[in-house]
């Protein structure tokens, strides 16, 4: 069952700001209603409508999820966090075939590289895409991924990996 903004607002819990354990259905309209309260927030959900077209025209996603601080009462929130669940093979494909678009739209992590002009190896432990105000993921849409994804997102996390006891949180899931 789909909830509108109201709806959202009514699944936050008014101790933590997070939404109650599960996955929320919802639109896109209600959860930019529901979230986007601040200039900020918007600036964040506009870097995700440019990020959205772009993984609809590559990865042709089914549906999307959102976790993270966009989705609770957090001021402001880092990011918006999005995974875009794509049809079985869309990604392995992409891959394959060596298309870059592949990982153009995705938090990278560990990365080694050298910059245009500069012969220095530079490290970084994560890059994110649209300057950092979207922090994408996009996942082969299977019932293994989706287990792990929802643990992940629907939980907190020690910054050592460790499952914080009694933090289960909720995910928006919006169906393209």
């Amino acid at each position: 069952m789909s909830v509108d903004a109201d709806g959202l607002r009514a699944l936050q819990d008014p101790g933590t700001g997070k939404l109650t354990p599960g996955v929320h259905q919802t639109s896109f309209g209600a959860l930019q209603d529901y979230a986007v309260t601040t200039p900020h927030r918007a600036r964040i959900w506009h870097a995700f409508e440019i990020w959205r077209e772009l993984a609809i025209e590559r990865y042709e996603p089914v549906r999307f999820w959102f976790g993270g601080s966009f989705i609770t009462d957090r001021q402001p929130p880092g990011d918006l966090d999005v995974l875009a669940w794509t049809p079985v093979g869309r990604i392995e494909n992409l891959r394959a075939d060596g298309h870059r678009s592949t990982f153009e739209l995705q938090t990278l992590q560990h990365i080694d590289f050298k910059a245009v002009g500069d012969e220095r190896l530079t490290q970084l432990d994560r890059l994110q895409p649209m300057g950092g105000l979207v922090d994408g993921f996009a996942v082969s849409e299977t019932l293994m991924y989706e287990k792990q994804w929802q643990r992940g997102w629907g939980n907190d996390w020690e910054d050592t990996g460790e499952l914080i006891p009694g933090t289960e949180k909720g995910i928006v899931e919006v169906i393209v």
